[in-house]
């Protein structure tokens, strides 16, 4: 979720997609929140806003690793970075304790204790845990899609893109895509972009246009659904059906909506500190979860009230978790940095090692196995 182009400079038009995105994801994530208890009543015009609300978290995942893929493409591999990420999400999950501590939340199971000290390995976050796999995966994939042609390159998007989103929603079967296999695919799509068709201008209103018809077509699936269900299982099995992130109306939304805000001239230094502050931001309200543990959101599903209520608590949660992040940063800056410095370094130092002697080790056994030949 923090990648830029140039060191020291944020482009003010991802900085956007990125508050964009993570907007969208806490509203699906408040939507979840406000229906995770069957027995509550909902009012009929508050259901309908709360389908749109769930539509928007796969489409907002989608843009963050669009934007991965969109910058790493042309970065070196580095190891501080991986540090970095993982201090990071280590730092922001103590905080997030402490105050869940202070207002009253305490958890003495041991299991969740594991989860909040190893956060990625315990897939707590699970973004976090498929971005740092992406990342470590990343110089093999840069090696990999720059070398290729670009008609192969294009033709392998093409023939993969069939098999994730199109062929698995017609069969109603997973068994081509993973979550992560899927993240791998947006970064090589959003690589491509970057390598080839970076200089192409696209009309960013015809993209906006576009997302918002298929945003609307989405919603009306699910509502579609939703009748059907009435009469048929399967429907109501499926509500969401056609809302997972590999379908081919989600990827191609949130497509649209990455490349019309590619295309945007604009510079706001504000913007830019809320875009570097999303990735804060999603850990901290992750491990809160407000909206009802704070805020008693589903109280209000069967007024109408619900509406305004979710655009405050939405607008409180980004602005209080970005001063939050902005407080974490300035003591991480001044205090932390230099010791994810040298510890990065010692790291790099001790790779570099164990790359040797496992290269010197792979050599003799080689050698021994021609000797033996002979």
């Amino acid at each position: 979720m923090d990648e830029r182009i140039n060191v020291g400079k944020r482009s003010t038009n991802f900085e956007l997609l990125r508050c964009i995105a993570m907007i969208m994801i806490l509203f699906q994530h408040l939507g979840d929140a406000m229906t995770a208890k069957s027995d509550i009543f909902v009012w009929a015009p508050n259901e309908l806003y709360l389908n749109l609300m769930r539509i928007f978290g796969t489409i907002g995942v989608n843009c963050f690793v669009l934007i991965s893929g969109y910058f790493l493409i042309k970065k070196q591999f580095s190891t501080k970075k991986i540090f970095y990420l993982y201090s990071k999400v280590f730092l922001y999950g103590i905080v997030t304790v402490c105050m869940l501590g202070c207002i009253g939340y305490t958890n003495n199971s041991g299991m969740q204790w594991i989860r909040d000290l190893f956060p990625i390995l315990t897939m707590k976050y699970w973004y976090v845990s498929m971005h740092l796999g992406l990342l470590l995966l990343s110089p093999f994939l840069n090696t990999m899609l720059m070398k290729l042609p670009q008609e192969d390159y294009f033709r392998m998007l093409l023939v993969i893109g069939v098999l994730f989103t199109i062929l698995s929603m017609i069969t109603l079967e997973e068994i081509w895509v993973s979550r992560f296999a899927w993240f791998i695919y947006l970064y090589s799509v959003a690589a491509y972009i970057r390598i080839y068709l970076a200089e192409i201008t696209i009309s960013s209103h015809k993209c906006f246009l576009t997302f918002t018809i298929l945003i609307f077509g989405l919603w009306c699936s699910v509502q579609s659904l939703k009748f059907l269900g009435q009469y048929f299982a399967v429907a109501r099995d499926h509500i969401y059906y056609f809302t997972a992130n590999w379908y081919l109306p989600v990827f191609v939304a949130s497509l649209c909506l990455f490349l019309g805000c590619k295309q945007i001239k604009i510079q706001s230094m504000l913007i830019n500190s809320w875009g570097k502050a999303t990735f804060g931001i999603y850990i901290l309200h992750s491990t809160v979860s407000p909206f009802e543990k704070l805020f008693r959101g589903s109280r209000y599903l069967e007024t109408a009230v619900f509406f305004p209520f979710s655009i405050v608590a939405v607008a409180l949660v980004f602005i209080v978790c970005w001063g939050i992040d902005l407080l974490i940063s300035r003591v991480e800056k001044k205090f932390l940095y230099p010791l994810y410095d040298i510890t990065a370094t010692k790291i790099d130092v001790i790779l570099l090692k164990t790359e040797s002697v496992l290269c010197s080790a792979i050599d003799k056994i080689i050698v021994k196995g021609i000797k033996d030949k002979e």
